[in-house]
């Protein structure tokens, strides 16, 4: 019976220090820096309730972001998606408008704001943004 213990002790000690490895193995490569590049989705939200999106131009932006591996872990494991709230980016005299274009630098500052994305970001062949809205169309009729 003595022998079966001390065997269990060492089992015990080996998954020890497997652990110990696996952890400082992951501190390791979080703290390196990495470039990472990203295809996320523009999704706009907050539109007006009188109106709907008939065309958009770009529906994908190709974002690079160069972070610590620990800083890119959220982005990771999270939907890839760019939620833009219409009535914060839009500019007074562009909410009254049905053709909207939203220029490069108006995005940028926009994202960087709201998206606080970690480290050096840079947007890969970013274009202006075009925006197509309609009235929505009663559906009683």
């Amino acid at each position: 019976m003595a022998k079966g213990k001390k065997g269990l002790k060492n089992y015990s000690l080996l998954l020890i220090c497997f652990c110990i490895s696996v952890i400082s193995w992951l501190a390791l490569k979080m703290s390196k820096t990495y470039q990472q590049t990203y295809q996320v989705a523009v999704v706009f939200t907050n539109i007006p309730a009188e109106k709907q999106i008939f065309y958009q131009s770009d529906s994908l932006l190709t974002v690079d972001v160069k972070a610590k591996g620990i800083q890119l872990l959220p982005i990771e494991v999270r939907r890839k998606q760019l939620l833009i709230d219409y009535e914060m980016l839009m500019a007074d005299n562009q909410k009254d408008r049905n053709y909207i274009v939203i220029n490069k630098d108006q995005l940028t500052e926009y994202v960087k704001e709201q998206e606080k994305l970690p480290g050096e970001v840079e947007f890969k062949d970013l274009k202006n943004i075009t925006l197509q809205l309609e009235a929505k169309q009663d559906k009683n009729k």
